[in-house]
């Protein structure tokens, strides 16, 4: 039986972080000779050698995640993941997948999963283990929602960010009818079944 490229591509991930004991992003594409070097916009080139364009005026952990989000991009380049695709769908929905695919890679780099066991083992699946992930990275908190979510074997995980009655972001491991900034007042009703869990201190 023919295993999925994204599921390999994933498995391959972890089992490389691990045994380098869950290095940084640089330490990542110094691993895999990629050349990190200063640009307009981050960008890579895959011709020889290999190279990721970081702007300067990135800082913290929104440059260590942007490059670890490069570092995806070529991983699925390498695997021919885009090219297969790009093959099957609609540009637009290809380059939806594909930006969503680096999106986790990148989460699976910048939150390593004894941090993650760590936080979970803590705070269970809760709105307060996204803000303790969140404020312990200095990260956005739909990024530690993304972590979360996807890193759960249970296929009816959500979690949904609010502000004045607007869907702000949202990562679910099952199909919700609803796209960004919906503006959804009864929350239970638009979503039934679910389990409303505010974030503490009101942050949402």
């Amino acid at each position: 039986m023919k295993t999925d490229p994204v599921v390999k591509l994933l498995e391959d991930v972890q089992q490389m972080l691990e045994a380098m004991n869950w290095p940084t992003p640089y330490e990542v594409a110094r691993a895999l000779d990629l050349r990190v070097i200063s640009g307009p916009v981050p960008a890579i080139n895959l011709e020889p050698p290999p190279t990721i364009h970081l702007p300067t005026t990135l800082v913290g952990f929104k440059r260590a995640h942007t490059l670890a989000h490069e570092i995806a991009h070529v991983m699925l380049d390498w695997r021919e993941i885009d090219d297969e695709l790009l093959a099957y769908y609609a540009p637009e929905c290809a380059y939806s997948n594909l930006e969503a695919l680096a999106n986790h890679i990148a989460g699976l780099i910048c939150f390593p999963q004894p941090f993650l066991d760590e936080t979970l083992g803590r705070f269970g699946f809760s709105p307060e283990a996204l803000l303790f992930m969140a404020q312990a990275k200095d990260a956005p908190l739909p990024l530690a929602m993304d972590r979360v979510v996807y890193a759960s074997d249970d296929g009816n995980r959500a979690a949904l960010l609010f502000k004045k009655g607007y869907l702000i972001d949202f990562s679910a491991t099952l199909w919700l009818e609803a796209e960004r900034y919906d503006f959804v007042d009864e929350p239970l009703k638009r979503f039934p079944g679910i389990q409303l869990q505010p974030l503490p201190g009101g942050t949402a």
